[in-house]
């Protein structure tokens, strides 16, 4: 599982914190939407990275943005938190609450 983080997680976040382009940032989206839905209890460092990725899609404007990031958030809200190291759940919290906004 080390190397599909490796390989996808950490990638995803660079890409997605360094482009401006919708369609791109709808895409990763959508991967880590399906990571997060088949592989979500298994990760285990790339937490920090996926909620720096939500926390910046809960400040979007773009409403397919933030259903998307949303959609992930439900994952890890009801599948994965268990998996979530215990120094990376106030953050969640933190990002649950920015999707209130």
């Amino acid at each position: 599982m080390r190397s599909l983080e490796r390989a996808i997680i950490s990638p995803l976040a660079t890409l997605y914190s360094s482009t401006q382009s919708i369609d791109i940032r709808v895409a990763l989206l959508k991967i880590l939407l399906h990571v997060l839905e088949r592989h979500g209890e298994k990760l285990d460092y790339s937490w920090p990275y996926i909620l720096d990725i939500l926390r910046s899609v809960a400040h979007a404007a773009e409403k397919d943005l933030i259903s998307l990031g949303f959609q992930c958030l439900r994952i890890i809200m009801n599948d994965g938190l268990s998996s979530i190291p215990t120094n990376c759940l106030h953050v969640c919290i933190d990002v649950t609450g920015s999707y209130c906004a």
